[in-house]
């Protein structure tokens, strides 16, 4: 599990996928997610993406976002092949996503699962 928050006391940021890494006590908020299977993409395009993709944590890297995601009631009631079409056909999601790679690392952690207020948080 990863957990991304920000600390009262220090003012800083933290951000961490070690198990057992313990939060900042006087954290303001918390965001929690998990790194889970993959669900959207074909073997041709998860192959690209392995290739191409830079690790998070790199000495160049030096900026970050966080990015909560939360989806419509609408959009869980679809069903996997219905949301692989929205992101292929409509939104190209995949397809502009490896136009930045490796430039720009990312992960997606989700979080609908173990109870978060929203569904995924991409790091990139």
């Amino acid at each position: 599990m990863a957990s991304f928050g920000h600390s009262a006391g220090s003012g800083r940021y933290f951000a961490s996928n070690r198990k057992g890494c313990r939060v900042p006590r006087k954290s303001q908020w918390t965001l929690s997610g998990v790194i889970s299977n993959v669900r959207y993409v074909e073997r041709p395009e998860q192959q690209e993406l392995t290739l191409k993709q830079a690790p998070l944590g790199r000495s160049e890297a030096t900026l970050a976002a966080l990015i909560p995601i939360r989806k419509t009631a609408a959009w869980w009631n679809l069903t996997q092949e219905e949301r692989r079409s929205i992101f292929e056909n409509k939104s190209h999601h995949i397809a502009e996503g490896v136009r930045y790679l490796p430039s720009v690392a990312r992960e997606l952690y989700h979080s609908r699962d173990i109870g978060e207020p929203f569904d995924f948080l991409t790091l990139v």
